[in-house]
């Protein structure tokens, strides 16, 4: 574990596994689900055969395929949820946004956001599931760029549900954003006559939906 010098954050934890040839077996049926770095993980089983001059070889071949996989990776994989799920579950962020309006009232968006370096990752999640890419250069000179992937509204009503039985640290909030998003599936004009009784019923299902989101989302402990 490694504790975070923000007191308001939460600290980082970071596993490691080391594998001997002994272990090998035991994790090589990781395989079957990998996709972005599946090319890399191939290479695992002949380090174990080859000599220690050989080993160099294969680690220069590593760090090839670490970089080749940011050119081809969103071209090679059809859409696979698990494995989109699992990203959104370790890396997204799944949050609804208020405004408020000159009518005093207020207006919602619902949203699922992925700031990540490696573009690669974000391409494939556009190119399966639509959304708005955006590059943001790095002021800094040895930091990397990032790059932010994300959907709101309407697609992530098609998202939702096809992430939901693989979510593990992100299912509460999946579930609270598919109640929030039920409340405009019937949507009623603002100059309706209507509009006051349907906002009335609406609006403290999405207040609800929105604080419980920002307090499940809090980075501080």
């Amino acid at each position: 574990m490694k504790k975070s010098t923000n007191p308001n954050w939460k600290p980082e934890y970071l596993y490691t596994l080391h594998i001997g040839k002994s272990k090998w077996e035991e994790v090589s049926s990781v395989l079957d689900f990998l996709i972005e770095k599946r090319s890399q993980f191939e290479l695992i089983p002949s380090f174990f055969k080859v000599s220690k001059e050989d080993k160099t070889h294969i680690i220069d071949q590593l760090h090839e395929r670490r970089k080749s996989t940011q050119d081809k990776f969103s071209l090679s994989y059809a859409c696979n949820w698990p494995y989109i799920a699992g990203y959104l579950d370790a890396e997204g962020s799944l949050s609804i946004t208020r405004k408020e309006l000159h009518t005093g009232r207020f207006s919602y968006s619902a949203h699922i956001r992925v700031s990540s370096t490696c573009c690669a990752i974000l391409d494939y999640l556009s190119l399966h599931l639509d959304g708005c890419l955006t590059h943001l250069k790095s002021k800094k000179l040895n930091c990397k760029d990032v790059y932010q992937w994300e959907i709101t509204n309407k697609k992530v009503d098609g998202v939702l549900p096809k992430i939901k039985p693989f979510l593990q640290n992100k299912l509460t909030q999946c579930k609270e954003l598919i109640k929030f998003r039920k409340t405009f599936l019937n949507p009623v004009a603002p100059r309706s006559n209507n509009f006051d009784a349907f906002y009335s019923h609406v609006f403290p299902i999405r207040e609800l939906s929105y604080f419980t989101l920002k307090s499940l989302n809090k980075r501080g402990v």
